[in-house]
Order: C-alpha cells, then structure tokens, then sequence
C-alpha cells in the first residue's frame, strides 16, 4: 500500500509540475524540442507529439520514473517505417532521456 500511495503522490506532483511547465513557453518549447531530438537521434521520423491534451500528458508523465521530470506523449514512424506510439521520458540532472512504449 505505502508503494501505491507513493505513486500516487509521484503522478500528482508530475501533473502539478506538467502543467507549471506548460505555462512557461521557453521550459514548455526546451522540453519539446528536446522529446523530438531524442526520437530524431533514434532513426524515428514523422514525429508527432502529443502535448495539447492533458489526459494525454498526465498519462505520459505515469509512465516515466519517478527521477524524470515529465514524459512526453507521440506517434512516430520507427526506423523500419512501422507506426508507433510511445512516450519519451524527459531525464533530469544527468539522466538522459528515455524512449518507451
């Protein structure tokens, strides 16, 4: 139980800290900017990201470690041309970022 309520608390302060951040155009843009290098970095094309809805944002944000700062939601081509959606989860400090579906 301690381990859910842990969780719970950690997907309320990323919501909190998303929504901070996504009024700040410059974080907001630095953030965004750094998702699309990551997927570009990894062979992915035709990147969407799927910030504008915060259900979406919230959902991505849950899927990262707790050490990340947020995730960021897209759909992308993958380097052998398949469609797929996933999430890049943004690392803070010296953590890099992180690709998952």
């Amino acid at each position: 139980m301690p381990s859910l309520l842990k969780r719970t608390a950690a997907v309320a302060f990323a919501a909190v800290a998303f929504t901070a951040l996504s009024g700040c155009s410059k974080i907001d843009s630095e953030l965004k900017e750094s998702a699309t290098k990551t997927l570009d970095n990894s062979g992915y094309s035709e990147i969407t990201l799927k910030t504008e809805n915060f259900g979406e944002a919230l959902s991505a944000a849950a899927s990262c470690a707790n050490s990340d700062i947020t995730g960021i939601g897209f759909s992308a081509k993958n380097p052998i041309g398949k469609k797929v959606d996933g999430v890049v989860c943004i690392g803070g400090g010296f953590k890099g970022n992180t690709v998952r579906f």
